[in-house]
């Protein structure tokens, strides 16, 4: 099956305290898809494989109706994503990741989280 984005695309670079982020977006189709896409990924960049955090993730497929996603030990950090997806891409499937980098090895907080809604949804707005 054919996708607008059978690759993904990537926001640039955002830091904040210590912390760099970057934002991932692909088309989606099935479940089955996601493992091997966030694997994608990884191997497409050599600093990805050196983050901290590899892929905060979430998904949602709408014409199946399935979503869901994974926090990658960040509590919090991907009910935020999975609320930007079904904003902005309501009719459509995507699998939308962030990558996390950190010199001081703190965990994200939740008003760090939502200091970061603004980037992640900037991600999805570049395919609109």
């Amino acid at each position: 099956m054919g996708s607008e984005f059978e690759s993904w695309v990537s926001s640039e670079p955002f830091i904040i305290k210590n912390n760099k982020f970057q934002s991932h977006l692909t088309s989606l189709y099935s479940r089955k898809e996601i493992e091997t896409k966030l694997k994608m990924l990884i191997e497409s960049n050599k600093k990805i494989k050196k983050a901290s955090h590899k892929h905060i993730f979430a998904y949602n497929i709408p014409n199946i109706n399935e979503f869901g996603f994974d926090d990658d030990g960040e509590a919090g950090a991907s009910e935020n994503l999975l609320k930007i997806l079904k904003q902005h891409k309501p009719k459509t499937g995507h699998l939308l990741a962030v990558t996390r980098w950190n010199t001081k090895g703190s965990k994200l907080r939740q008003q760090k989280i939502s200091n970061n809604y603004e980037m992640w949804s900037s991600c999805v707005n570049l395919i609109l």
